[in-house]
């Protein structure tokens, strides 16, 4: 719990150092919010981490399914403490390739011939090869 709670708070004061400079976050500059996501990510997955190692804290983990619709992965995600239920996927925005909520799939999802049951690993390895897509890196990389 010691090693998750430093990691932890390292990451939460990073971001409330970059939030606290820039506190408007419809005028905060790119760079900004990249490194503000980034160490909210960082905190989150230290937050997990603990809570799959320690049965008390299980009920922190948000629960996550992954689905293939069409060709589009799918990341179901059920939030623990507000119950919010919401669709994450691999899109091309402006600031580049990324996960976004995207909850138009919801819909779908529940018609189980549209949308087959996936895995973490089919979900990160197609989601690389659209990434790698739109920014025109090589899909297979040759050692």
């Amino acid at each position: 719990m010691k090693q998750a709670f430093e990691e932890s708070h390292e990451a939460y004061e990073k971001v409330a150092a970059a939030m606290k400079r820039f506190p408007d976050n419809t005028s905060r500059p790119p760079e900004a919010q990249r490194i503000i996501d980034h160490w909210e990510q960082k905190r989150y997955d230290a937050n997990h981490n603990a809570a799959l190692r320690l049965p008390s804290l299980q009920k922190l983990i948000h629960e996550r399914d992954f689905y293939m619709v069409g060709k589009t992965p799918v990341m179901l995600v059920n939030e623990p403490f507000t119950g919010e239920r919401y669709a994450v996927v691999p899109r091309v925005t402006e600031n580049g390739p990324m996960y976004v909520k995207d909850n138009s799939f919801i819909p779908e999802l529940k018609n189980k011939k549209i949308a087959k049951k996936s895995d973490r690993d089919t979900f990160i390895a197609v989601s690389t090869r659209i990434a790698k897509e739109a920014v025109g890196q090589p899909i297979l990389e040759v050692a």
